[in-house]
């Protein structure tokens, strides 16, 4: 594929962001997603070292925010017509329980309702490239989800404890399994194939919310 439009959510950092300069050296077309405008110039910055040529822009929004995710999908499908991959990466994995503005558990609405929402608003610029590439990142806690209770896990804002987050942040990933199969199903016979990956152990911001991360990190980078 030459020049390929990439599209990759939580690409500020971690894996993400590991992608978008492995995909900048290879002359694609970025379009990363990000919070902040002060995260965005920073890693423009590093693809800019390490491909001085990149091409990327910027989309911003918080993930947690269903009208936010709208309004990035909105903006991405307008200002690009034909996406050749949307790289679903955006995480969290939260050690306490927090409810978003839309009444969802955080970690649903950021592990699974994003970029299910997400995936549909861009599914017409996916359509018009001549082959596709939908990419969800799934983890290994989706095997360790304890029981699986729908449609009620969407919706369940009862707290929970630090270890017990664990069985959430699987539930939420297992999800994305789920909703890759499902969207494969969909999509058969079409020019989008659907994927869902486990990245392995990496040193990412995803356990950052843990008061030793740095400590752990800079031991697991060593």
């Amino acid at each position: 594929m030459s020049d390929p439009i990439i599209a990759i959510t939580g690409a500020t950092r971690g894996l993400g962001q590991l992608a978008a300069i492995s995909l900048a050296k290879q002359g694609a077309h970025l379009i990363l997603t990000a919070r902040s405008e002060r995260a965005a110039e920073i890693t423009r910055d590093i693809l800019i070292q390490h491909a001085p040529n990149a091409k990327v822009d910027f989309f911003f929004g918080d993930f947690s925010l269903m009208d936010q995710v709208r309004q990035v999908g909105n903006e991405i499908r307008s200002a690009y017509p034909k996406i050749d991959v949307l790289v679903n990466n955006a995480g969290l994995h939260g050690f306490e329980q927090r409810i978003t503005k839309d009444g969802y558990p955080e970690m649903v609405a950021v592990n699974y309702l994003a970029p299910w929402l997400l995936t549909h608003l861009l599914l017409p610029s996916l359509k018009n490239a001549e082959q596709a590439r939908i990419i969800n990142v799934a983890s290994e806690a989706s095997r360790h989800h304890g029981e699986l209770k729908l449609p009620q896990d969407l919706t369940d804002t009862a707290e929970f404890s630090r270890w017990g987050s664990s069985k959430i942040y699987g539930k939420t990933k297992l999800l994305n399994i789920m909703f890759t199969g499902e969207m494969s199903r969909r999509l058969d016979g079409t020019s989008i194939t659907v994927n869902a990956l486990n990245p392995g152990f990496n040193v990412t911001g995803l356990g950052r919310e843990l008061a030793f991360s740095s400590v752990l990190e800079k031991a697991l980078r060593f």
